[in-house]
């Protein structure tokens, strides 16, 4: 069984360490269980069950009401001690909510929404507006089920966000699954390779150990970080899921003696973290035991890496078709693209057989995908020649009047393999960008309804020259545009100088900073509870906008944007970033010769935040988040890291994707004997 909570002391904390469970609550090491599977009849459609709303106004909805009533044959509860459902789930039309099962006519059991899904109910998006297919777990009470025949049904709620008037959601597969305590007979054995705290490679060799030849499948699984085709949000869980109540996507299954298999690791991203190893054993009188887990794996490919780029800014209600014909993602490669031998684009998708065209850039990678009608994940080889240092835009297009290819959560996301290390592209780079010209590697870009002159003379802050932007409407904009982006981690702030000359105000008005076209923020004191500049003032202003309040995705910076609603000539020069006070910045310094620092950007977090740190010689890391009491939520690096800067991203969640409250937490770097330690602000 499952071991209990372990309290440890350690640098006069006390913390936590709560043993790894799977991450959807299915079996775990040391787990015993029965399987009873169902896989139709569907009865409403050609190989998946529709779970209709009751209610749903829409006519269309009518045809597939009542729901079905199914039937399962349950049969051994001796020494029986907990049951779950595992569903095989399509989320259906999205905003679909209140998705609820249960069993012989007894209460309702709410099916969970993925926790690790951005929104909240009735919000648009919401969680439930996202597409998405999962497999959650469902626990049932034992006195709810008996042996023999048993009744199970589906219902659903309403669109809380979306809404066409027709909540619909649909069941490929439900497996009942029955655990029972350690007297329970079942087949033995162990995983003998590899073994603990070991290292591998392209290729792990794995061997489970048995003198009992009652076994009839071995399915071995691991846990670590990879693209998050089981739909709940998480990256780092033990990767697997079903299909139609057979295993699938795992390491491996061996269905005879000797139970051997290589695991290869071409695609398997580089991991912040070790690996675990369990295996699931079946007997002949078909009960399974989930063998101890194998801890402290090491991925180690010094000739080559793997970096999974997850994609951002996901759409609700990805179902591209006539009327909403394109629609993407954005996923982020901040490193040197030169040094990359091949790259794959990565997509789940419903119906995606339904696409015109699937792509980066504006670029067709694939027509489509898939199938229609069904789901479908795909992993397609794409041109690198395609592919850009910063943002990429990976997107459907459609014009079917069909269903449409749906886009599943987390959408699209990119991989990419480098030979060697994966350098970066993105240098910290001259905090300048505008101060007598523009910048090394910076660019006029857009420009609307505005005359730009970047060697004004009329009015200048410091220097010789000034931005001079002349406009005789309402509405303009002009666009600074970097070729490489600007790592902006050790940075806090944007500052710049503004004189306004012969302005005619509108109303509405307004005098917008967009970074990376991200949350702009207004650059008008009347906007801003402290700082900003005034349209009526005269003379030099200068404005500072805390990098913070743009909410940015990654610490980088690709372009910078001023939008103004008023008419007439303004001055605009001594464009800089602004260091952290504890920050030394220089292009060329020389790795530091202890840990320089421990930064997360933005602080306060909101949706996720990017934490930095920097090593003088490879050490060994450990890097995590606490509470308030002490406890350690969630690990974010664990192992050695070579010297130099790194980053790794935290989205709010604890250890099993469960989206954190608001409060205050703390990021926590050991290496070696040195510790560092940052606070954090979460606001929900």
């Amino acid at each position: 069984m499952r071991p209990p909570f372990r309290v440890m002391p350690f640098t006069g904390l006390v913390i936590l360490f709560a043993a790894a469970t799977a991450v959807h609550g299915e079996p775990g090491p040391g787990d015993i269980f029965r399987e009873y599977l169902w896989t139709g009849p569907w009865g409403n459609a050609a190989s998946w069950q529709r779970v209709t709303d009751p209610d749903a106004p829409h006519s269309g909805a009518q045809v597939f009401l009542p729901n079905r009533v199914n039937h399962v044959d349950l049969d051994d509860f001796a020494g029986a001690i907990g049951a779950e459902v595992y569903i095989e789930q399509w989320g259906g039309h999205a905003g679909t909510s209140s998705k609820r099962m249960r069993v012989n006519g007894h209460d309702w059991i709410d099916i969970p929404v993925p926790a690790a899904i951005p929104g909240e109910a009735g919000v648009n998006p919401c969680p439930e507006g996202y597409q998405y297919f999962t497999y959650p777990s469902v626990p049932i009470p034992l006195d709810q089920l008996h042996p023999g025949d048993n009744t199970f049904e589906f219902t659903s709620g309403r669109q809380v966000c979306f809404d066409f008037g027709w909540g619909q959601w649909g069941v490929y597969g439900v497996t009942f699954r029955i655990f029972y305590d350690d007297t329970r007979p079942h087949a033995d054995g162990r995983i003998t390779s590899p073994a603990a705290h070991s290292s591998f490679g392209d290729s792990l060799a794995l061997q489970l150990s048995s003198t009992d030849d009652a076994i009839t499948r071995v399915d071995f699984i691991g846990r670590y970080r990879d693209f998050d085709f089981e739909g709940n949000g998480v990256y780092h869980q033990w990767h697997y899921n079903y299909r139609y109540g057979e295993i699938a996507r795992h390491l491996g299954t061996v269905l005879e003696a000797p139970f051997n298999l290589v695991w290869r690791t071409d695609w398997v991203p580089d991991q912040d973290r070790p690996l675990r190893v369990m295996a699931r054993i079946r007997d002949t009188a078909g009960v399974y035991y989930m063998t101890d887990a194998v801890d402290g794996l090491v991925l180690s490919r010094p000739h080559r890496s793997v970096v999974l780029y997850e994609p951002d800014e996901v759409p609700g209600h990805w179902a591209t078709r006539v009327g909403n014909s394109y629609q993407h993602n954005h996923a982020f490669i901040p490193h040197d693209l030169d040094r990359a031998v091949a790259a794959q684009l990565l997509v789940a998708t419903w119906s995606g057989g339904h696409a015109d065209s699937i792509g980066v850039n504006g670029r067709q990678v694939v027509p489509r995908v898939g199938r229609t009608h069904d789901y479908s994940y795909d992993e397609v080889a794409v041109p690198l020649s395609l592919l850009r240092p910063g943002t990429n835009e990976l997107f459907t297009a459609s014009r079917t009047s069909e269903h449409g290819i749906e886009v599943l959560w987390p959408g699209i996301a990119l991989k990419v393999q480098y030979a060697g290390s994966a350098d970066a592209s993105a240098t910290l780079g001259s905090p300048t960008v505008f101060a007598d010209s523009l910048a090394d590697n910076w660019t006029l870009g857009t420009v609307s309804q505005v005359a730009v002159n970047l060697e004004a003379t009329e009015q200048t802050y410091e220097g010789q020259f000034a931005i001079a932007l002349q406009s005789d409407t309402q509405g303009w904009e002009v666009t600074l545009v970097r070729d490489a982006p600007l790592d902006v981690s050790r940075y806090r702030a944007i500052r710049m100088a503004v004189f306004f000359d012969d302005i005619t105000v509108a109303e509405p008005h307004w005098f917008l900073l967009y970074v990376d076209n991200h949350f702009p923020q207004s650059l008008l004191a009347a906007d801003r509870a402290t700082g900003g500049v005034g349209l009526d003032r005269t003379g030099w202003q200068i404005v500072e906008i805390p990098l913070d309040e743009f909410e940015l995705n990654h610490p980088y910076i690709e372009s910078l944007r001023l939008r103004g609603r008023f008419s007439g000539r303004l001055f605009v020069d001594d464009v800089t970033l602004i260091a952290h006070p504890s920050t030394h910045v220089a292009t060329d310094a020389p790795v530091p010769s202890a840990t320089a620092w421990l930064e997360n950007y933005p602080n306060p977090v909101n949706s996720q935040t990017t934490i930095g740190f920097t090593l003088a010689q490879r050490h060994p890391v450990d890097l995590a988040i606490y509470n308030l009491q002490g406890q350690r939520v969630v690990t974010l690096v664990q192992g050695l890291r070579p010297a130099g800067s790194h980053t790794v991203r935290w989205d709010g969640r604890d250890r099993h994707g469960h989206r954190l409250g608001t409060g205050l937490y703390f990021s926590r770097l050991q290496t070696g004997t040195e510790v560092a330690t940052r606070k954090l602000l979460l606001v929900r």
